[in-house]
């Protein structure tokens, strides 16, 4: 039988679109889109995935309908899915988990070959209703959206069990028919992806596209006898097979970061036993520096972590020591930019530079620049990603990043206030204090708030991210943080007397809105409606009436379904709700 080439359905934006209706996406041109499966079509609006795995509508008159290999799905599947992973570990909804099940079926079907997506045409109808008023949207509590997180995780993990069982089975079935699957080793396909990055520079990711766009090609201009090969090499190309110790690392990559991190190694040994600088020797060095960051961006991660981790990160110390000691800026910027990139490759590493001298001495540079803004962002950044795990830092590193330093990052932040260097300190002070524990004796971020002449745009900046449900911190692209920052600090400056006086009744009125919003709209078991809970009974503790009486209704409404009506209970959820009643029985009874 004749194999024809699988292709599939995308859309793919015509012209710019701003949203200004509730439930729409906005898009740039040439933004692609898939069709969501669980809602009929109207005319006027179709309900479409992007590739941050946002469910919307978008206008129909906007996206045109194209035809797309199987590659180029699996790649979009793939990013929507990333995303959308990234989304729900910060707290996600039922309706964020169902449609990470949709997309993980999506591509199992395509990568099985069995998936056939209807026709614009089959999907049409003749409504002309706009978003929102279509009456399969769900809404919040109804039961179909009633998902438990666990029960919701197993299905996940079932479903990728069956799916690489089924990629087993289909793998035996396309031997036995001689396919050619034996002649595509995972290996094989791994090296091409390598061999092509090495020729032309592109990176690990446009690489392997690069190799499933022609691999598609070919099965365009060859005849069918080749196709089963093809076919079987592209997908042990989209799947995520290891490769074999050995086999990484003989890579170029590998063996070019074992070559720089040698060569930085005998500079700074050199350097150290001259105990003067050789100046001539600034641009090898900024270009050992530059190629070892380019590598760490663009080469396969599992390389790069692969020779880091050799010798239990010694040429991670080693290049922290050659930080210390190097007094040339220019240089000590590069590093900074190798340091961030390692960060975001292995959470390890995070701990290594915490525990390391580097805090101080980005501490130090910050507290010798606050005069110059331009020279502030990129130790900021990099604190920001080695605090963003959560760990305590050593009490060792107290006399450079204790309480001045704090006052000292929130003196900057009132005095820049509308430039973009406020934006990253406040992103630093976020993640910072989220090494103190809830309820702390000592907090330094609460107590340097309180000692600060001025913390207003402090806390406006902050109240403005909680109201567009944001937190800096998950855009650093590190790893998995413990919390949401922002709600955290929150909570922390609420649970002082002092600090929650700082806040303008106004401004607490606001927050007292976002709170309803949110504990109406989070399913039961998220730990942000437990986060949201507590920070309500903080503000309500703390607060004078005036700046919650507004939605007394809608509180009590709440806080009587979580003690009587919710299902499946939340312990915690109740208890604080109870705390809330005895202590304000005036409001309450």
């Amino acid at each position: 039988n004749k194999l024809i080439k699988q292709e599939y359905e995308m859309l793919q934006a015509l012209y710019d679109f701003t949203a200004t209706v509730a439930h729409t996406l906005s898009f740039k041109r040439e933004e692609l889109f898939i069709f969501h499966s669980g809602n009929i079509l109207s005319r006027n609006w179709w309900s479409v995935i992007n590739c941050n795995g946002k469910l919307g509508y978008i206008p129909s008159n906007y996206v045109a309908v194209i035809k797309a290999s199987r590659g180029k799905m699996v790649d979009f599947i793939n990013t929507a899915i990333e995303t959308l992973s990234s989304d729900i570990s910060k707290g996600g909804t039922d309706k964020q988990l169902e449609l990470m099940k949709e997309l993980i079926s999506r591509k199992q079907e395509v990568v099985d070959k069995r998936h056939r997506i209807p026709t614009v045409k089959e999907k049409l109808t003749t409504s002309k209703s706009l978003p929102g008023s279509e009456k399969q949207e769900e809404t919040p509590g109804s039961p179909k959206c009633k998902t438990d997180f666990r029960e919701t995780s197993s299905i996940l993990k079932t479903s990728v069990s069956e799916s690489k069982f089924n990629s087993i089975q289909n793998e035996k079935l396309e031997k036995s028919e001689g396919s050619g699957l034996a002649e595509s080793a995972p290996h094989n396909a791994y090296m091409l992806v390598q061999q092509v990055r090495s020729l032309t520079g592109l990176s690990q990711e446009k690489s392997r596209i690069a190799v499933g766009v022609v691999a598609e090609g070919l099965m365009e201009i060859l005849s069918s006898s080749v196709h089963p090969s093809l076919e079987s090499f592209l997908e042990l190309l989209h799947r995520d097979i290891a490769p074999s110790e050995d086999l990484l690392d003989d890579t170029l990559d590998a063996r070019n970061m074992r070559q720089i991190l040698s060569h930085l190694t005998a500079m700074k040994e050199d350097a150290q036993q001259r105990s003067w600088h050789l100046w001539d020797d600034e641009a090898t060095i900024k270009q050992n520096i530059s190629q070892l960051s380019s590598i760490l961006s663009d080469a396969d991660p599992m390389i790069c972590r692969r020779v880091l981790r050799t010798a239990n990160y010694e040429d991670v110390n080693m290049l922290v020591a050659y930080y210390q000691m190097e007094e040339r800026y220019p240089i000590r910027q590069l590093l900074i930019q190798t340091f961030a990139i390692m960060c975001s490759l292995d959470k390890i590493i995070i701990s290594i530079l915490l525990n390391s001298v580097l805090p101080m001495e980005l501490a130090r540079e910050m507290q010798s620049n606050t005069n110059k803004p331009q020279c502030l962002s990129k130790p900021a950044m990099l604190l920001s990603m080695i605090f963003s795990l959560g760990e305590a830092m050593p009490i060792t590193h107290l006399d450079h990043l204790g309480i001045d330093f704090v006052k000292t990052v929130l003196m900057v932040i009132e005095a820049e206030d509308t430039s973009e260097i406020a934006d990253l300190l406040l992103t630093l002070l976020l993640s910072y204090n989220l090494q103190f524990k809830p309820k702390a004796m000592v907090n330094i971020t609460v107590q340097a708030v309180i000692e600060a002449p001025s913390v207003k745009t402090f806390t406006e900046k902050v109240l403005l991210l909680i109201n567009r449900e944001e937190d800096p911190i998950v855009k650093l692209k590190t790893h998995e943080t413990p919390c949401h920052s922002v709600l955290k600090l929150l909570n922390d400056l609420f649970s002082h007397p002092t600090t929650a006086k700082l806040f303008y009744t106004n401004d607490v009125k606001v927050l007292i809105d976002i709170i309803v919003r949110q504990i109406t709209d989070l399913p039961p078991h998220n730990k942000k409606r437990t986060e949201y809970l507590e920070l309500c009974k903080l503000i309500m503790y703390s607060c004078d009436v005036t700046a919650f009486e507004h939605r007394l209704d809608d509180l009590i409404t709440l806080f009587n379904r979580i003690l009587s009506d919710e299902i499946p209970e939340v312990p915690a959820d109740k208890y604080l709700v109870r705390e809330i009643k005895e202590a304000l029985p005036q409001y309450f009874d």
